[in-house]
């Protein structure tokens, strides 16, 4: 009977009809646990004696294969983390925020008792924002000093933070009442520079993730962490089908084992590490402490972010019209391109926003329809879109047939990229109206960017 239940089951979720509703009540996981029961079946009839014991080998084989490459697994798993143990080190170097600016990513000042952490970011002059860890008051304080205009424009940000894990793994997601501002800066001392690459691996469920250091651009070490997708103690199924998401969506069905991700102990033996995490790794190497959740709870600011903010307070205080451009932007915004020529060609490198009548990357294009350019883009606010395309809105300049939604798409054609990060020599196309929209009243239009090979720039 329970056979004809799981056959049934697996037919019912085939047919997208009917393995719709049974997919939204988790089908494919409950009917992943139905071979246990049967296994469990078997094994009650031959206690009962209802059954012959050679019967027990239909449950018993699987299981007993089942655990030998868990076993198997366990070893492979043990040896890695011997391997990757040794050659990683324990420390690099004692971290004092007088001697080196961190340059790494932002997420760092969350978990590493340090003032500030410095992104690379190419979007303004600096080439860096700073990112700092701010209590509730202070960030109130940062707040009320934007209006509602240039709110978004600003010259800082001011972001809600909340952390997702603590020691030993132990999921959180406490906020604090605390903020981050990221602002405008550059370094000014000595860089400590940390890079992360994700390394490839012949083993499709191991991942491994090496982080660089560089003093001034100069390697002073390296330190390699590493996880495994894998099959969990208790055998756990996936048995159904459910509706792939995507620009073509399709129905699938699959029959797969559920494995866990297991994050493997890389730290060196000779240290007593009681947290798994990347981050906390960084502080043993750095000699940098760690955040624990009653630091954060009792966390008081930066006598250096204070001041950052005082010095906001009096920028504030001192506005002037001509501090901001034709656009209503601060001319030292975070947002304000840089708009140059690059191997005499125009050049266009910032963050593409909507804002009165377009914004800068719409005027730049409007000036350099049929000619080549040099683009560095992302998507920035107020903009539409995909990971090919980026779509200011509500552009009325000029126009008889614009509403206020209608969608100017810049297409970069051959360039998909999920972060919406554009870069190259262009050509720019024609304005054209587009077709693939859901309201043909909202007018949109769509401008293909055709990537320039590099023989095409020679000819010039």
């Amino acid at each position: 009977m329970l056979m004809i239940i799981f056959l049934l089951l697996i037919v019912l979720q085939w047919f997208p009809y009917t393995g719709v509703f049974l997919m939204i009540t988790g089908a494919p996981i409950w009917t992943g646990h139905i071979p246990h029961i049967i296994a469990l079946t078997f094994v009650c009839e031959v206690l009962l004696r209802k059954a012959p014991k050679v019967l027990l080998a239909i449950p018993l084989l699987p299981y007993l294969f089942y655990y030998f490459l868990f076993g198997v697994q366990a070893v492979y798993i043990y040896g890695l983390e011997n391997e990757l143990q040794a050659q990683n080190p324990s420390k690099l170097l004692e971290f004092v925020s007088g001697d080196y600016s961190l340059v790494a990513n932002g997420e760092y000042v969350k978990y590493l008792k340090i003032p500030v952490v410095y992104a690379v970011n190419s979007n303004f002059p600096e080439g860096y924002l700073a990112y700092r860890l701010s209590t509730k008051v202070l960030c109130d304080r940062a707040r009320s000093l934007k209006d509602k205009v240039t709110d978004i424009f600003g010259e800082y940000w001011i972001f809600p933070v909340s952390w997702h894990e603590f020691r030993s793994n132990k999921v959180s997601s406490k906020s604090f009442g605390m903020c981050e501002l990221r602002i405008r800066e550059a370094p000014q001392k000595p860089i400590l520079k940390i890079v992360r690459e994700e390394l490839k691996t012949e083993n499709p469920y191991l991942n491994q993730r090496q982080y660089t250091f560089f003093i001034n651009e100069k390697s002073i070490g390296r330190f390699v962490t590493a996880t495994y997708e894998a099959i969990p103690l208790f055998p756990r199924f996936f048995i159904g089908c459910g509706l792939k998401s995507s620009d073509t969506p399709a129905w699938l069905c699959d029959a797969t084992l559920r494995r866990v991700r297991q994050t493997l102990r890389t730290y060196p033996k000779a240290t007593s590490a009681n947290n798994n995490s990347d981050n906390y790794f960084i502080s043993l190497l750095l000699g940098i402490d760690y955040y624990s959740e009653d630091d954060l709870q009792n966390f008081k600011d930066y006598p250096e972010t204070i001041k950052i903010v005082d010095d906001l307070v009096e920028l504030k205080k001192n506005e002037k019209p001509e501090d901001f451009d034709q656009w209503g932007l601060r001319k030292d915004s975070l947002y304000q391109p840089q708009i140059s020529q690059k191997n005499g060609y125009p050049s266009f490198v910032g963050v593409v926003y909507t804002q009165n009548e377009g914004g800068p990357f719409y005027s730049f294009i409007e000036q350099n329809r049929d000619k080549i350019v040099y683009l560095d883009v992302r998507a920035g606010p107020n903009t539409n879109g995909n990971s090919s395309s980026i779509g200011v809105y509500g552009v009325c300049k000029a126009r008889k047939d614009c509403t206020s939604r209608t969608d100017d798409y810049y297409f970069f054609e051959k360039m998909a990229n999920e972060e919406r990060h554009f870069q190259g020599f262009f050509r720019v196309g024609k304005r054209e109206k587009s077709e693939d929209t859901h309201n043909k009243a909202d007018n949109d239009t769509r401008t293909v960017l055709t990537l320039v090979e590099s023989d095409e720039l020679d000819s010039k």
